[in-house]
């Protein structure tokens, strides 16, 4: 755009300069712009060089001077506001409610002084007299590697592959629940439900426990399905008390992208869209993941057979000693 300008201002000049007995309705005319347009420009080549080709392009908007000090009776004003809320206000204001009071207050607008326009502004003086404090920098260490099957990563992943119900469900179709040991990045189970709530899941975290036995520490999010209500009333977490009962330690955290869990989604994808026959629920999802992933950290002795995930946890923990660090 700034191209198309420049040309119609050289055009305006060259024009100016040919034909000086024009007026400015005809050049406007013949440039396809404005009188206004015409009566700017003339003004900036006639206090340039003809041949100056810097004048032809737009000038900064940007503020060529830094904004004047506020007033120090009006920050004043803001100190008591924030220290002393007016009107029995039972918090501490912010720079929105500081600003709506500023507006109000009839003792500043007899001295002549002009609220700010912006809560930016108030925040700024706030800010430099430290009645607002930044945030402390948040420093975040990487986690140890543990032993195999020593943490147990388990999450809900959705079936993308399956198609939408138009007589039923839209969303989450087909969900599958995936287990993966933290120390191997081994992906241990992957069990796939058409309707996924807190008995169901249930259900399938003791079908994972049965067959690989009871992990020192099992990891989730926080689903309602595993934590139960905001409030732990209405709707308490049953899985909580279920692994506490059992000696397993529920470590539960936030949902991360880096985590082992959202690894392999690419690969179940893969292998969801390389087993889909029929635009069935459950019946065509993999009841087994067919891949497993192999971390830095693992020597290929201690994976097994990709093909299956009948491997038992004794089986890896009788591997550990052959488990190489990098």
């Amino acid at each position: 755009m700034e191209a198309q300008w420049v040309a119609q201002r050289a055009m305006l000049r060259h024009l100016a300069i040919q034909h000086p007995q024009w007026t400015r309705p005809q050049l406007a005319q013949a440039c396809g712009a404005s009188v206004s347009f015409v009566k700017k420009w003339l003004k900036r080549f006639g206090e340039t060089d003809p041949n100056d080709l810097h004048v032809l392009f737009s000038r900064s908007r940007a503020r060529h001077t830094p904004p004047p000090p506020p007033d120090l009776r009006l920050v004043q004003r803001i100190i008591e506001i924030r220290t002393t809320p007016p009107e029995n206000l039972q918090r501490t204001p912010g720079p929105r409610t500081i600003l709506y009071y500023l507006k109000r207050d009839a003792h500043l607008a007899a001295q002549g002084i002009v609220a700010p326009r912006s809560t930016r502004t108030v925040w700024k003086i706030l800010r430099t007299l430290g009645l607002i404090l930044d945030p402390a920098e948040r420093t975040h260490k990487p986690l140890e590697p543990c032993e195999p099957l020593q943490e147990v990563q388990m999450d809900f992943k959705d079936a993308t592959t399956v198609p939408p119900d138009p007589q039923g469900k839209r969303q989450h179709v087909v969900e599958v629940l995936n287990f993966v040991d933290a120390g191997t990045s081994i992906l241990l189970s992957a069990q796939p439900h058409d309707d996924f709530h807190a008995e169901t899941a249930l259900d399938a975290v003791i079908a994972f426990l049965r067959t690989y036995g009871l992990p020192p520490t099992l990891t989730f999010d926080h689903d309602p399905r595993w934590v139960g209500s905001s409030s732990g009333r209405d709707f308490p977490s049953a899985l909580r008390r279920f692994l506490l009962c059992l000696g397993i330690e529920p470590n539960i955290c936030p949902p991360c992208p880096n985590s082992l869990l959202y690894q392999i989604r690419s690969i179940l994808i893969a292998g969801l869209r390389a087993f889909m026959g029929t635009p069935s629920r459950a019946a065509s999802v993999p009841t087994a993941a067919s891949r497993s992933m192999r971390s830095p950290t693992t020597s290929s002795k201690l994976l097994p057979d990709t093909t299956s995930c009948s491997w038992s946890m004794r089986q890896i923990r009788s591997s550990k000693s052959t488990r190489t660090r990098r």
